[in-house]
């Protein structure tokens, strides 16, 4: 019999732009501001939407939200 292996997705969990607002504890249009300048993590684009993945908003937050330039995430 062949096992299942256990596959760790949480790395591939998208947030739209509310539950991003809400994790960050801030407004949406703050974080529109804030993606516009390069200043957080980049969106992925699927169609017309935008969606962070989780795993890279995470490593920001904890990384102070430092600038695009300066926590050497995704670029756009």
């Amino acid at each position: 019999m062949s096992q299942a292996k256990e596959v760790d997705l949480s790395c591939l969990q998208l947030l739209d732009i509310t539950q991003l607002a809400e994790l960050c504890g801030c407004s949406c249009s703050t974080l529109r501001r804030l993606a516009d300048r390069g200043a957080m993590p980049a969106p992925v684009k699927i169609g017309v939407l935008s969606r962070w993945r989780k795993n890279d908003v995470e490593k920001w937050i904890t990384g102070g939200c430092p600038i695009h330039q300066q926590w050497g995430g995704r670029a756009k």
